[in-house]
């Protein structure tokens, strides 16, 4: 039986690689007790002006809830001192560098313990609840069709409501990006890129060996991947909002696209 007053505890890992060492430290938040059902990533780099606003969102004790601070700022510090007294289940992994948006999920979907995970951005683009409908959406696909293995947001397919849309010239780069997928990956997702995805941990550890994207080409892999073990990753319609505080920068879409380049080079050489 979990306790109901939570604890803090900290680990330290050291991790040797062949040009350096680098460290994580992960703060867990209550008993682990028991495996939860559902875990939840949630990168958030630098985040400190504007995660309060999700942590309150995060209301649901059936969850493990999985921070990736790669940032250096006091993200951290504000995540702890919020559950301090809650009795949730929570890891916050630090790391001393940037990981990326791929890297940073690769580590947290590595740290979960649900049998369903998946991750969201910490701009609350897609809120909480919306996260929840496609867990339950996943259990649904799964009891019709065993094969599936994901469902995926998106905010272009048929009955998407979009809240409050992109600029012109993001959604403009955003298609590009979606015709460069389904020309190299041959993927017919009407958007890859959404912030908002589960999966089974059954279906991430079968490909988890073989992931190579640390940055946003990470979400083509991820589906790329699944198709090609097999699973079947199913596309839903979300309700979304553009968060102003956007960590997409200018040289974001040259990165995007040269990474996707690079991805499929790397592919054609296994």
């Amino acid at each position: 039986m979990r306790s109901s007053r939570p604890f803090l505890q900290k680990h330290w890992h050291i991790q040797e690689n062949k040009k350096y060492y680098q460290y994580h430290r992960v703060i867990s938040i209550s008993p682990h007790s028991a495996d939860p059902k559902y875990s939840l990533v949630i990168p958030a780099y630098n985040e400190a002006n504007r995660i309060s606003r999700l942590l309150s969102e995060l209301d649901d004790e059936a969850f493990e809830y999985i921070f990736v601070c790669d940032g250096t700022d006091n993200t951290p510090e504000i995540i702890t001192s919020y559950f301090q007294d809650k009795s949730y289940q929570i890891q916050c992994l630090t790391f001393p560098e940037r990981k990326g948006k791929g890297g940073g999920i690769f580590a947290g979907f590595q740290a979960t313990r649900g049998s369903l995970i998946g991750f969201m951005d910490a701009d609350l683009s897609a809120s909480f609840e919306t996260i929840k409908s496609l867990f339950e959406r996943l259990e649904t696909e799964m009891k019709r069709d065993p094969s599936t293995g994901a469902v995926i947001g998106s905010r272009y397919a048929k009955d998407a409501q979009i809240c409050k849309p992109q600029p012109l010239s993001r959604r403009f780069l955003s298609r590009c990006f979606n015709i460069a997928t389904k020309l190299l990956f041959h993927l017919s997702y009407y958007d890859t890129q959404c912030g908002a995805k589960v999966c089974t941990k059954e279906a991430f550890t079968s490909i988890s060996r073989k992931v190579r994207s640390t940055g946003f080409e990470f979400d083509v892999e991820f589906i790329w991947r699944l198709e090609q073990a097999g699973y079947r990753v199913d596309e839903v319609a979300i309700v979304w909002a553009d968060a102003e505080d956007s960590r997409v920068s200018f040289s974001t879409p040259l990165q995007m696209f040269w990474g996707l380049i690079k991805l499929r080079c790397s592919i054609f050489f296994e």
